[in-house]
Order: C-alpha cells, then sequence, then structure tokens
C-alpha cells in the first residue's frame, strides 16, 4: 500500500501566515536586498506550501529563493549558546505552489525565507497541511510496509530454528 496525502482537499489546508515585504531604497536610489525574513508563528505541520510573487518580476523569472528549516539546539559552542541549526533548506519557486515537506526532527520549529538579493518586493502566503500523514510507516520498494516484512521474517526464523532443534534432536 503506498501512502497518499490529499493536498486537492482545500478543508486539510490552514493559512499559517502572510505577508508582503518591499525593499529599502538607499540615498541614491539602489535598493538595499530583503533579509531573510523569520515567520513568526511556528507551524503545527511538517507539510507546508508557500506561493510567493514579486509585482516588480518579469515573466520569466522562475526563483524565488529558499525556505528553511529552523530547529532549536541547546549546544554552547565557545561559551556562546547555538539557539538554532538549519538541517533543510528548500527552493521556493515564483508564481506556483511549492509545497515543502520538512523532516520531522521536531515538534517545534521555525521556517525562514530568505528571498534573492534582486528582488525589490516579495509577497508570501503560507499554509500548514491539517491532514492525516500516516507516512511515518517505513515502505518497502515493492510497496509493502517494513513492520509486515519483518514479521513474515521472524515466523521464518522460527521455522528455521524449529527444523533445526529437530534435525539436532533438540
Amino acid at each position: 500500500m503506498t501512502p497518499v496525502l490529499d493536498f486537492a482537499n482545500a478543508a486539510l489546508w490552514e493559512q499559517l501566515w502572510q505577508t508582503d515585504i518591499s525593499a529599502v531604497v538607499d540615498s541614491i536610489g539602489r535598493y538595499e536586498p530583503i533579509a531573510p525574513i523569520e515567520v513568526p508563528i511556528l507551524p503545527s505541520s511538517h507539510i507546508l506550501a508557500a506561493y510567493i510573487t514579486n509585482s516588480a518580476a518579469p515573466n520569466y523569472w522562475r526563483f524565488a529563493g529558499f525556505c528553511t528549516q529552523k530547529l532549536p539546539v541547546a549546544i554552547t559552542v565557545g561559551g556562546t549558546p547555538n539557539t538554532d541549526a538549519s538541517p533543510e533548506r528548500r527552493k521556493i519557486w515564483l508564481n506556483r505552489w511549492t509545497i515543502l515537506d520538512f523532516p520531522r526532527y521536531t515538534t517545534a520549529y521555525s521556517v525562514l525565507f530568505e528571498p534573492p538579493h534582486w528582488f525589490q518586493n516579495f509577497n508570501v502566503i503560507l499554509y500548514q497541511w491539517t491532514g492525516t500523514d500516516e507516512r511515518g510507516l517505513t515502505f518497502l520498494r515493492d510497496g509493502s510496509e517494513l513492520g509486515d516484512r519483518l514479521d513474515e521474517l521472524a515466523g521464518d526464523i522460527g521455522t528455521v530454528q524449529s527444523d533445526l532443534d529437530a534435525y539436532f534432536g533438540l
């Protein structure tokens, strides 16, 4: 059985956050790069969907930067506590939905968006998946679940053990 997530069901998505940020123009008329944007709300799901727009972008632009999963850690290096780690950094795309399926290292993580330095504005809508995710099960290449196969192997080992005991008269 192959796991399926029903992304087409709108009732299983919940808007988490939305923002519209514009680059600052310096004293000589140049745009300063937009700084990385940390989402102020912690997601409760590890599956997110982001939609990025940029009103100044030409039609041929596709890349919209990166989205990073940030995890809290309690490790002190050189006397300074490191407050987060960034194990996953994903590309995001302009004018289309990007599904962000982050690993389930922890239940508490934050999200950081990094727009390209040439963007004059960065508009993001972020949704989180609220449906049931049963993908915690490990599946083999043939589609069978690992747990079922291990049970079969345990039965086979028991049969071999019984045959050996009978052969050696134990």
